[in-house]
């Protein structure tokens, strides 16, 4: 799917005082195509395709074709994308499968609308490199793997008969870099798909959270592997996306209570890069227990050596 159209700069080495790697070339965005497409390789300053209009950016090769001949993808006629299938039994033999399969043309995954709530107007791919990183153990995880945990947690729950009990929230949609107006406008037909409780994980910097809103105790349970409080960006937005869900249902907000907002006491990251593990790991963990209320009597034991051998057992 084509996202933006730009130059390239085939001869240049370096993007922002860093040094490319083969696979990558430096481009301008000249045009915007579709404005809340993520970068394949976000930065500090530039998340998605309108942040970057006009500056310079890393693009993998693979990803930059000829717009007089884009890429045609899902057309009509054309034949179903291959399932792969990995091995259940070798884990992380499975991931490095996966990574060599992928290693020339990364995998179009596609999803159902209701996984996040939204259509799929913007591809997910994934990398090889994603891949490699899930498989160290020992890397920041990015938002591409999370979104795949949370359509592999959507899968799991429904099998178990969940399918009213938890909602997913896309955190590329609610990422600190996006307008607060479209965080909103995403997420308040959300709480009208029926969910008792919502996962919402955030990444704040580099940072992990996960944010679990229960509509049956209005309630929102908060997850940080520091034990950082929500930011007061995050708060105020999930707050006014409730209110004007409870007003569009036609429920009156005069009387209703405010949503209460807890830190719960939680696994505390060691190294640099845990945080996304435990995020994967507490949605996990509450699917599997079923847990939908006494969050203070929740226990997350330190399972993230397990939850890394776990994490790979689902096919794409």
């Amino acid at each position: 799917m084509l996202v933006a159209r730009g130059t390239v700069y085939e001869i240049a080495t370096v993007v922002h005082g860093v040094q490319l790697a083969e696979d990558e070339v430096k481009v301008t965005v000249d045009e915007v195509v579709i404005a809340d497409a993520v970068l394949p390789v976000p930065t500090d300053e530039f998340f998605n395709v309108e942040e970057a209009f006009k500056s310079f950016v890393v693009w993998p090769r693979h990803l930059v074709g000829d717009v007089s001949n884009p890429p045609q993808i899902g057309q009509e006629g054309s034949p179903p994308p291959k399932k792969t299938h990995l091995s259940e039994d070798d884990p992380l033999g499975a991931l490095d499968e996966l990574a060599k399969i992928i290693s020339d043309e990364p995998m179009n995954v596609h999803w159902d609308s209701t996984t996040f709530g939204r259509e799929t107007q913007i591809p997910l791919y994934l990398h090889h490199q994603d891949v490699r990183e899930l498989a160290s153990g020992r890397e920041e995880i990015n938002i591409t793997l999370i979104q795949l945990w949370m359509m592999y947690m959507f899968y799991v729950s429904n099998k178990k008969g969940f399918n009213d009990v938890y909602g997913f929230i896309d955190p590329s949609m609610t990422h600190e870099r996006n307008k607060f107006d479209d965080i909103q406008t995403y997420i308040t037909p959300y709480f009208g798909m029926g969910k008792e409780i919502y996962f919402l994980p955030y990444i704040h910097g580099c940072h992990w959270q996960l944010l679990v809103i229960s509509i049956p105790e209005n309630i929102a349970v908060w997850f940080c592997s520091l034990q950082k409080s929500p930011p007061s960006p995050l708060r105020h937005v999930v707050d006014c996306s409730l209110a004007t869900h409870m007003m569009l249902s036609g429920r009156s907000t005069a009387t209703a209570k405010k949503l209460a907002w807890v830190a719960l006491k939680c696994n505390r990251q060691m190294g640099s890069y845990d945080c996304g593990y435990y995020v994967m790991f507490w949605m996990m963990t509450i699917i599997r227990a079923h847990y939908t209320t006494g969050w203070e009597t929740v226990i997350f034991r330190d399972l993230i050596g397990v939850l890394q051998f776990q994490r790979s057992q689902f096919n794409l």
